[in-house]
């Protein structure tokens, strides 16, 4: 049935004229550009995934499943599935976040929430008076700030829209059965059904409330179907499995958790290893440097320092020279009362120096 529907499109596609069939260069070109874009937005959006410590154990687990059995038909279809359930999912919240984003910036556009400024009290500028000065000032950086506030809302509101633009287009490639993306969905079940599990336990009460608003529809289905069940028991079984699916999902997190942990100090305890052994060690940013969960938290009763190295007057000896700040002077204004003592007698003290070395 499927070879001769192929033959059919194919035939249907090599039958229409050419001139229906072209188009245009510059659509071509945006065509191209949006596929470039969007292949760029893959590895993206790979890189945070795969960079993310907290993945590290699913991503293990679901590469591991697809070296052992990822060829059979059946865990291929359910990972598929779990695949394309949370690219729906990721379009949904992506959506969300853009509705939020457009009423915010509408809210920027008419100015409905505007920020408390304040200005200081300038003194009289020729014949405007302070007042006038301040009230122009405040006018002025009320503007500034909102223009400002206006393109901060714009340039979120364009990147949501990107994001959302992208995400469908991930969707839309998860219905694809290339082998890229099987490859994809075998690797990221775990990654996927936690995500699916999350969304799945904070809509629950939604859902079955929808159950519950629809179920004149699921009785005439059921019974249309010739089941022995009503749609009360479909419910209240739906509900049961829910709180089941809800401990689970908790439970394979808190083992993921650890797990993740177990690794991140592993790779850090094998970097400091390396760096030990080819006496670089010095040289290592601070995040690759392993956390002593033995030591004390108070260290000769002071609060351990959060930097790796102790503070300088700690290992310097005391009979050495050590450099002291000099104290900034104090700058006086000439004209200040308790100030003219002090300049009269600096001037006083050069004009002494240079008769002095005229004579």
């Amino acid at each position: 049935m499927v070879p001769a529907v192929q033959t059919v499109s194919c035939a249907a596609a090599l039958a229409m004229p050419a001139s229906a069939a072209a188009l245009p260069a510059g659509i071509w070109t945006a065509f191209a550009v949006v596929n470039k874009v969007h292949s760029v937005w893959r590895w993206y959006r790979w890189s945070g995934i795969y960079s993310n410590p907290d993945n590290f154990s699913q991503l293990a687990t679901g590469h591991a499943l697809n070296f052992t059995v990822g060829d059979y038909l059946g865990v291929r279809i359910a990972a598929h599935c779990v695949l394309i359930s949370s690219k729906i999912i990721e379009c949904t919240d992506q959506q969300v976040s853009l509705s939020k984003a457009y009423r915010k910036w509408k809210e920027a556009l008419t100015g409905t929430y505007s920020a408390p400024m304040t200005c200081d009290w300038k003194k009289k500028m020729g014949w405007v008076s302070p007042s006038s000065t301040q009230k122009w000032s405040l006018r002025f950086y009320r503007v500034i700030w909102h223009v400002c506030y206006i393109a901060r809302r714009t340039l979120k509101l364009i990147t949501y829209i990107f994001k959302l633009s992208m995400k469908t287009m991930d969707a839309i490639e998860a219905f694809s059965l290339s082998p890229s993306t099987r490859n994809e969905a075998v690797n990221e079940v775990f990654l996927n059904s936690i995500k699916c599990l999350n969304s799945l336990e904070q809509n629950q009460h939604e859902l079955l409330a929808k159950l519950q608003k629809n179920k004149q529809v699921i009785e005439k289905i059921l019974k249309g179907v010739g089941t022995v069940y009503n749609a009360d028991q479909l419910i209240d079984y739906v509900s049961g499995t829910m709180e089941k699916l809800r401990s689970v999902n908790h439970t394979t997190q808190g083992l993921f958790k650890r797990a993740n942990g177990a690794i991140y100090e592993l790779f850090l305890d094998s970097m400091h290893g390396l760096a030990a052994l080819s006496g670089t060690i010095e040289y290592m940013p601070n995040f690759l440097i392993p956390k002593d969960e033995e030591a004390d938290d108070t260290l000769y009763g002071m609060e351990k320092s959060k930097e790796r190295y102790p503070p300088i007057h700690w290992v310097t000896r005391v009979d050495c020279s050590q450099s002291v700040p000099k104290e900034k002077t104090k700058r006086y204004d000439f004209w200040e009362k308790e100030a003219l003592p002090f300049q009269t007698s600096r001037y006083l003290k050069k004009i002494t120096q240079y008769s002095l070395f005229a004579r």
